[in-house]
């Protein structure tokens, strides 16, 4: 067990090196540096600890994006459209959806990968839920036999957390993303509270969520380091 540092053994794998998380403290720095490379490491990092962002950048650290998570409490009322559970079937659809639909995400923006790889990663995020991996719950559209969007769904003491949603380019301005949103509150009514994050970057899906009746909740810089 190196102290401050969890392997991230998913990421790794994808990634073909050692991939780490560092823990919020100055002293994961140390054990991080006495690893050997190559590896690939990540820091989310409270926006008010100054002192902590100055001394991650001194090591090597990169500010790659600006977290920023969303919360409301659930809404109910009628969710109509053509929404419905995900299936076994899905998968390939998702995936690509996952691979296509994403620009704004932490590996997007760090220069370091290729756009190749950052839409692979979204891709085997998508993929987790049908290995039985991440999520408890995943809503897609279908529009005539086509998955047009999906909604990965994380359900944690009564929160429902909007883990990963996108929706087909040509199937946009529909309302596609919203009925999503509102279909899980409406099948899911043993929950509280919703909350969804996204990159400060991604106008868009801020708009969204704020217009969803979301209020900004909490937010943390996320920072990279490579050595190659």
């Amino acid at each position: 067990m190196h102290f401050g540092l969890s392997a991230d053994s998913w990421l790794a794998d994808i990634l073909g090196t050692p991939a780490w998380r560092v823990a919020a403290d100055a002293g994961a720095l140390r054990s991080l540096d006495a690893q050997a490379g190559p590896w690939f490491a990540y820091a989310k990092l409270p926006p008010a600890r100054v002192d902590l962002l100055a001394e991650f950048g001194a090591a090597g650290f990169r500010l790659v994006d600006t977290n920023v998570v969303f919360a409301r409490p659930r809404q109910s009322g009628p969710a109509a459209g053509p929404f419905r559970w995900a299936r076994p079937e899905d998968e390939s659809a998702v995936a690509e959806l996952a691979r296509l639909e994403f620009a704004c995400s932490r590996f997007h923006l760090d220069s370091h990968f290729t756009s190749a790889q950052a839409a692979h990663i979204k891709a085997e995020w998508a993929r987790n839920f049908f290995r039985g991996e991440r999520g408890q719950a995943m809503a897609v559209a279908e529009v005539n036999g086509v998955v047009a969007g999906f909604n990965l769904l994380l359900v944690q003491q009564r929160t429902l957390t909007i883990d990963l949603i996108a929706v087909g380019e040509k199937f946009r301005r529909r309302g596609l993303a919203r009925g999503l949103i509102a279909w899980a509150e409406s099948q899911l009514p043993a929950i509280d509270a919703v909350q969804a994050g996204t990159q400060l970057a991604n106008a868009g899906s801020i708009a969204l969520y704020e217009s969803l009746g979301f209020r900004w909740a909490q937010a943390h810089h996320v920072f990279h380091r490579h050595r190659v």
